[in-house]
């Protein structure tokens, strides 16, 4: 362009005039930002297979549990005995209790470390579906918190049921469609109930073994008790794992449904 001063030459924008050393006060304007564009939501892949392992394997833990009932049922009668009569309760009738006792015990933890692997698995691919469904202003933590929330302290208590709370809520097709619907206030009673039972069943076992722990054994009364609180939460425990198949089997389901009302591309199922 030519110099605006004198004329006489041609400047470069924002360039000096070589004739008479002016700067050239027009510049090229800025190049525009280019749009942000949020990364698009993890394709949707109904977990059924993941739902059906997980049905064998809470069914399996509600057997389980059970058993471990009927183990401190046994425990229960047998500290009771010797807390009316110690010499008569035969000691191989003892041992015997005590072993099937330590049996179930052992038995089911591992039983529940393995659901707990496969039911994480599950819920973080439920939590990552509920995100391509419901992808604004919907979710209250993240997906990386269907792991971490379980070994948390303080927020295990909670932060598993809101994970649970809107990932039923952004599935469920009774709520509408589109990203922007309205959301519930609350989650469904299944889910609530569902982790009443594991928190407390959790919790009455936790209490259980801290009395023994500081109980002596020859404590009967003490022993006979905390033997009758491991039965208690031995049955509701039961009670979670047969709610946990039911929410699991819902959840997985109305996703399917969800992405067909969406009308997605057709999802992956493993």
């Amino acid at each position: 362009m030519l110099c605006q001063r004198c004329h006489a030459a041609q400047v470069a924008p924002g360039g000096y005039c070589p004739s008479c050393g002016a700067l050239s006060a027009w510049a090229p304007p800025p190049a525009p930002y280019a749009p942000y564009l949020p990364p698009a939501p993890a394709p949707v892949r109904i977990p059924s297979g993941l739902a059906n392992a997980l049905t064998v394997l809470l069914g399996l833990n509600a057997l389980a549990q059970a058993l471990a009932l009927g183990a401190a049922a046994i425990e229960f009668v047998l500290f009771g005995q010797l807390e009316t009569d110690p010499g008569g309760v035969d000691a191989q009738d003892a041992r015997a209790a005590d072993s099937f006792y330590a049996v179930t015990g052992v038995g089911g933890l591992l039983l529940l470390l393995a659901t707990g692997v496969v039911f994480i698995v599950w819920f973080h691919r439920v939590r990552r579906n509920a995100a391509a469904f419901v992808p604004v202003g919907w979710h209250r933590l993240g997906p990386g918190w269907t792991i971490g929330a379980w070994f948390t302290p303080v927020v295990n208590l909670w932060f598993p049921k809101q994970i649970a709370d809107d990932v039923w809520s952004a599935g469920d097709p009774a709520t509408g469609a589109g990203p922007y619907r309205m959301k519930p206030t609350s989650g469904p009673p299944l889910v609530l109930w569902w982790w009443l039972a594991w928190v407390a069943g959790n919790l009455l076992s936790w209490v259980a073994v801290a009395i023994r722990s500081g109980t002596s054994v020859t404590d009967f009364s003490a022993m006979r008790w905390s033997y009758g609180i491991d039965m208690a939460g031995a049955l509701v425990s039961v009670a979670a794992a047969v709610l946990a198949i039911v929410m699991v089997r819902r959840i997985t389901t109305m996703q399917g449904v969800r992405h067909a009302m969406l009308n997605q591309p057709p999802a992956y199922r493993y």
